[in-house]
């Protein structure tokens, strides 16, 4: 498993154990010009589209377009699908790396 997998399972796995999902987590990690650069990002591709408070007028609310739907469903499938590397392989080393995986924490 190479490192950049199994960072990602471990910041997978520590969002979950606190209730929360990846992007939930990066959030934190983000200052007010990031999250504005970001949100810049994907307005521009029509991803989101931000919108004044009714509640106050100093904030704004971003929400996802019908192509930001679309798109994350798209980017979540990806997600959910298996490296070319371990689709390929075969069921003993499945099972070898199964009962590996189960030895350093639940699954």
């Amino acid at each position: 498993m190479g490192l950049m997998w199994r960072q990602r399972r471990f910041f997978v796995t520590t969002a979950s154990s606190f209730g929360l999902n990846p992007g939930s987590l990066k959030a934190w990690h983000c200052d007010a010009s990031n999250v504005t650069w970001l949100v810049d990002q994907l307005e521009t591709r029509g991803l989101v589209r931000r919108q004044v408070s009714t509640l106050d007028r100093r904030v704004k609310t971003v929400s996802l377009t019908d192509l930001g739907l679309s798109l994350r469903e798209k980017v979540e499938t990806h997600m959910r699908t298996a490296p070319p590397e371990l689709l390929a392989l075969d069921d003993v080393d499945l099972d070898t790396l199964v009962r590996v995986l189960r030895k350093i924490g639940p699954m």
